[in-house]
This record gives structure tokens, sequence and C-alpha cells, in this order.
């Protein structure tokens, strides 16, 4: 599971951007599908007005209205772009949880950080799907983490690559 964004013009009051996601599934050392989300292009408002296009994509993938949080309304049109992508993803990983079994793995490329109060609750139904499929497992993947063990704060990424060779 991987998405991708780009802020394709940024005019100052405005941006436009181009956001998609992307999942594919593996068995046997070959893969059995891929499935990419239609290009969205959206418009990224300035600061106060909200974010017509971040619901609206919501609501496609969702089925209702994001919940009743501050609206997507960050100054900073590359994060208002993250997290219509992190909407995408979501939606993505929910519809693969859908059809995998028990011990089946999906793996997010990024992290399961939340960015947008409006996908707490999008995450929190995600993980109780795989629960609910029998022990669908999910993990996150980064190679940029703020995380450490240890007294010394050895990043976690590079201890764990380093335990699995």
């Amino acid at each position: 599971m991987d998405g991708s964004n780009t802020v394709i013009l940024d005019a100052g009051s405005f941006a436009v951007a181009a956001v998609r996601a992307s999942v594919s599934s593996y068995a046997g050392g070959s893969r059995l599908h891929h499935r990419t989300t239609p290009l969205q292009i959206v418009t990224v408002n300035p600061p106060g007005t909200g974010n017509e296009d971040f619901d609206e994509i919501y609501h496609d993938c969702f089925h209702c209205a994001p919940p009743k949080v501050p609206p997507l309304d960050h100054d900073d049109p590359v994060r208002n772009t993250a997290v219509i992508r992190d909407t995408l993803e979501f939606w993505a990983a929910t519809e693969m949880a859908a059809e995998l079994d028990a011990g089946d793995l999906i793996v997010l490329d990024g992290t399961l950080q939340v960015r947008h109060a409006s996908h707490g609750e999008v995450v929190e139904k995600l993980l109780n799907l795989c629960n609910l499929r029998g022990g669908v497992l999910i993990a996150a993947v980064t190679k940029r983490t703020s995380l450490t063990w240890g007294g010394d704060g050895h990043p976690i990424v590079p201890a764990a690559e380093g335990a699995c060779t």
C-alpha cells in the first residue's frame, strides 16, 4: 500500500495538487493483483475556508461526511495534500482488508499516524476490520522515524533491520 501526491500549482492564495494511492497483493512470490485509485486533482484552499475536495473524497471513500472536527485547514498546501492522500490510502487499505484472510498481512508505506482528526475513526475501523477478519495483520514501515530504544537512543528502524539479518 502506498500513495503519492504532489502540488502542481501553488499560487499563494490556493494550490492545485494531484493525489492517488495504490495497493498490490502477492502470494508465492508473484503479484496477484494491483489496483490504483483514480488520480484526483484537488484544490488546496487558504486557511479559514476548509476544503470541499477533501470533504467530497472522504465521503466517496467512507460513505459519510468527515466527522465534525476542525476542517482540513492547514496553512501548508503540502500538509493538506498529504492528508487527502492519507484518506485514499486508508480507504484502499480498508478495501483490501475486507478481502484478506486470517494471517494475511497489509503493509503500509509510512506510518499509522493520524495527521488529521478526521482519520482517527477511520484508522480505528480499519484495525477493527482486520481483527474481525480473523486476524488480518497490519504493519506500517517507514525509512525515517524519531522512535528510539535503549539508553543511547538507538533508532528503532535500523535496529530492527539489523535484527532481521
